[in-house]
Parts: C-alpha cells; sequence; structure tokens
C-alpha cells in the first residue's frame, strides 16, 4: 500500500492484490533452496553450467534393460536450466556452515525462459512503482511521478502458469555413508596446526 499509492481510475484495489500476490510469490521462489544453490553457484565465480534436461520413467521388461521410447512417460522437460555443486553435511543432521565434512552433490534446475523474462518484467515494473513512492515521500509531486501496473490482470499470473514439470532434479548415486571417519574439532584444529607447522599457541 506504501509503495502503490497512485489511485488509478479503475481497479486500483485489484492492482495492489495482485502485486502483493507476485511479491509473495517471488519471495517463495527466491527463498527455495535448490534456486540459493544455482544462485550461489552463478555468484561465486559461474560455478554454475547452463543445461536443459528432461526426465522420462518407464517400467522395465528386463531388468537392466531400458524399455522402448515409446512406452516411456514424459515427466517434465526443458530446454533451459543450469547445473551446480552443492555441498552437503556428513552426517546429513549435521550443520552444512559447522560440518567437518562435506561431499559434492551434483544439482539440475529447470525453468522456463518466458516466464523469467516476466518475473523480470514484474520486479522491473515494481522498482519504478518503488522509485515513484520513494520520491513522493521525500516531497516531489505526486502529479510528476508515474506509477506502473499492466493492464491485464492475467499479466500477473503468467509466469507462474509456464510450468516445466519438473523444476530440479539430482542424478547422484548418493553420498559417502559410513565410509567417512568422523574427527572432533579439536582434531581438526590439530591436523590444520601440523601441516602448517604452528604451534599450539599460534
Amino acid at each position: 500500500m506504501l509503495v502503490n499509492q497512485a489511485q488509478w481510475a479503475d481497479g486500483g484495489e485489484e492492482t495492489l492484490t495482485h502485486f502483493a500476490t507476485a511479491w509473495g510469490r517471488l519471495s517463495s521462489d527466491f527463498m527455495d533452496d535448490k534456486a540459493r544453490a544455482e544462485y550461489n553457484g552463478l555468484k561465486h565465480g559461474f560455478r554454475a553450467r547452463p543445461s536443459g534436461g528432461m526426465i522420462k520413467v518407464g517400467r522395465e521388461h528386463e531388468f537392466g534393460v531400458a524399455p522402448p521410447p515409446d512406452e516411456m512417460m514424459l515427466l517434465g522437460s526443458s530446454a533451459h536450466g543450469s547445473s551446480a555443486f552443492v555441498a552437503e553435511a556428513i552426517p546429513p543432521t549435521a550443520s552444512r556452515t559447522r560440518a567437518h565434512h562435506v561431499f559434492l552433490r551434483s544439482e539440475n534446475v529447470l525453468w522456463s525462459a518466458e516466464a523469467t523474462v516476466q518475473k523480470v518484467q514484474l520486479l522491473a515494473m515494481s522498482m519504478k512503482n518503488i522509485l515513484s513512492a520513494a520520491k513522493i515521500r521525500n516531497g516531489v509531486p505526486g502529479s510528476t511521478v508515474q506509477f506502473h501496473r499492466f493492464p491485464e490482470a492475467e499479466a500477473y499470473e503468467m509466469p507462474w502458469q509456464r510450468p516445466t514439470g519438473v523444476t530440479h532434479f539430482s542424478m547422484n548415486l548418493g553420498g559417502p555413508g559410513e565410509q567417512v571417519t568422523q574427527i572432533t574439532s579439536e582434531q581438526l584444529l590439530d591436523h590444520l596446526r601440523e601441516a602448517s607447522g604452528l604451534g599450539e599457541d599460534e
């Protein structure tokens, strides 16, 4: 309400509701663990690789022999996406930021290019409205600034009307499990001191 202060001649309350719903959905998208892993992979040295993908399933008639292509069922696909490594704690119950042992798991994310463009349009429109609201709060006459909205109500829904079926998948064959010898924090520090040549007080 504080941002979209413009009183449109028609549909003002509906516009506020559309923007609020869109922001709720966008925040859920960006708080998703897979989306955050993809973002971190891009942010830290472009470690995410562009990739699309698809998942098909089918019942084997013979163990280890793939069924015929016409018996495979498509679960989801997209020509757009990314693949990145994600650090997993060992054991899985440990905090990833405090774990002494981790292994890398490949994570694939699928997304729609059209939906991404539409979300960027929504974000750009909202950012312009935020700027206009900030100007008004700082004394700029409201008659000199503009607020933006889509003329069609359906436009606010379109980014979430293009599902890929499968949004993410991981084809790893499991982690190291019980094969890792657990060490304590003190043992880890001892190893680091020994490797660095530093004494206990350094």
